[in-house]
C-alpha cells in the first residue's frame, strides 16, 4: 500500500515512520534530507535517492537507488519488504544508522560550532552574527 500524506504534526509522522516497511524518498536534489534520518530514528530502514548530499548525511544505512529509474527503487524496496534476506538487511541498516544519527546529536552539533566560532575568533575571522557589534554614538 503506498500512501502520501501532506500537513501531519510530527508525533503522527513519527507514528507512520514506525508502522512502515520502509521509507522512500526519491528525490532529485537536497541540501541535506531530513526525512531519511527521521525514519532512522523511527526504526524504520529507507531507499534514498543516490545523489552526493544523501551518501554524504546517511552513509551505509539506507539503500540507494536513480530516482530516475522507477525498476531500480522498485528493486530495492523489494529487498527491504519481500526479499528472504530482508530480516538480516534491515537490522544492518538501522545498526549502521546508529553511528549516522551520533554523528548529528544537536550536543555534538553544538560542541562542532562552539569550536568553529572559537577558531574563527582566535583567528580574527569572526562572522558578524557571533558577537554583538561595538555601540557607536551619532556626533
Amino acid at each position: 500500500e503506498l500512501l502520501h500524506v501532506e500537513d501531519l504534526p510530527f508525533v503522527e509522522i513519527q507514528a507512520l515512520y514506525r508502522s512502515a516497511e520502509c521509507f522512500v524518498f526519491p528525490s532529485y536534489a537536497e541540501g541535506f534530507g531530513f526525512p531519511p534520518m527521521e525514519a532512522l530514528q523511527c526504526g524504520t530502514p529507507s531507499v534514498v535517492s543516490d545523489i552526493p548530499a544523501h551518501r554524504w548525511v546517511m552513509q551505509d544505512s539506507v539503500l540507494y537507488a536513480d530516482p530516475y529509474d522507477d525498476r531500480q527503487v522498485a528493486d530495492q524496496i523489494r529487498r527491504l519488504v519481500v526479499a528472504e534476506d530482508r530480516k538480516s538487511l534491515r537490522d544492518k541498516l538501522i545498526a549502521n544508522g546508529q553511528r549516522v544519527l551520533e554523528r548529528y546529536k544537536p550536543q555534538r552539533v553544538g560542541e562542532q560550532w562552539k569550536e568553529l566560532f572559537s577558531r574563527l575568533k582566535h583567528d580574527g575571522v569572526l562572522p558578524p552574527f557571533a558577537e554583538a557589534p561595538e555601540a557607536t554614538h551619532a556626533a
